[in-house]
C-alpha cells in the first residue's frame, strides 16, 4: 500500500483473509509511531481477533497517516493511537495543579514540549512528549479516538489485567541503553518509571531498588 505522494512506504504486512467480511462498524484500529516508523492493527471487536497487521515508514507530511487512512473504504467503529513518548511522569491526581503543569514537568523532566493527560482509571495524571504532528492531524478529524503514549498504554494494560489478581507485580521492560519498571497492587498503579543505563550493574541497580521499596 503507497499512497500517491509517496508520503507512506510499506514495508510488510499481514492480512487475514477474513478482513474481506469484516463489517467496519465491528473494528477497531490500533495505530502506534515511533520516530518515522508506523504500525497498525486492524481488530474485530466481538471476538478480538486481528485481522490485519502492518508496518510503514512516514515522511515528515503532517498528513502522511491521514492518507493512510484514506485507504479505508469506510470508517471504522473506533480507533486508539499511541506513540514513543521518551520522557514521561506521573503525578497522583488527588495532588495535580493544572495552574502548576509546567512547573511540574520542568521540575521533573526538564525543558521540553509536555502535554498531560488524566488517567482516571488510575487515579493519576500523566505528563509525557506530545503527540507526533502525523497523529495530531489524525485526532483533528477523527472524534471516535483514544489517544495516549506508550506509558499510558502499558500501564492501563497492566493495571486491568491485574485488577482481579490480589498481590504485588514488577514488569520489566528492557531496550539498549534503557530500562522501564511498572509494579502494580492489586490492580492499582503504584510505580512507572524509565531509567538510563549505561551496564549490566546500572539495570541490576534498578530492578533491585524498586523491588526492595514495594516489598
Amino acid at each position: 500500500m503507497v499512497t500517491g505522494n509517496n508520503s507512506i512506504v510499506t514495508r510488510g504486512e499481514f492480512i487475514d483473509p477474513a478482513i474481506e467480511q469484516l463489517s467496519s462498524k465491528e473494528g477497531e484500529l490500533s495505530i502506534f509511531q515511533a520516530g518515522d516508523g508506523l504500525s497498525f492493527s486492524l481488530a474485530h471487536k466481538p471476538t478480538g481477533r486481528i485481522v490485519l497487521l502492518a508496518e510503514y515508514e512516514l515522511s515528515s507530511d503532517p498528513n502522511a497517516v491521514l492518507e493512510l487512512l484514506k485507504q479505508f473504504n469506510e470508517p471504522f467503529g473506533s480507533y486508539k493511537m499511541g506513540w514513543k513518548s521518551n520522557l514521561n511522569t506521573w503525578i497522583p491526581k488527588a495532588l495535580f495543579d493544572e495552574s502548576k503543569f509546567s512547573t511540574y514537568s520542568e521540575a521533573t523532566l526538564g525543558k521540553g514540549n509536555f502535554a498531560f493527560t488524566e488517567m482516571d482509571e488510575m487515579e493519576s495524571v500523566l505528563i509525557h512528549e506530545r503527540i507526533p504532528a502525523q497523529l495530531e492531524r489524525v485526532a483533528e478529524v477523527y472524534s471516535n479516538l483514544l489517544a495516549l503514549p506508550d506509558a499510558g498504554i502499558h500501564a492501563t494494560a497492566i493495571t486491568r489485567h491485574w485488577k482481579t489478581r490480589p498481590g504485588q507485580h514488577m514488569y520489566i521492560d528492557y531496550n539498549p541503553g534503557a530500562l522501564s519498571v511498572t509494579a502494580v497492587s492489586n490492580g492499582s498503579l503504584l510505580l512507572q518509571n524509565t531509567y538510563a543505563i549505561q551496564s549490566e550493574d546500572d539495570a541490576l541497580y534498578y530492578v533491585l531498588f524498586p523491588y526492595e521499596q514495594l516489598k
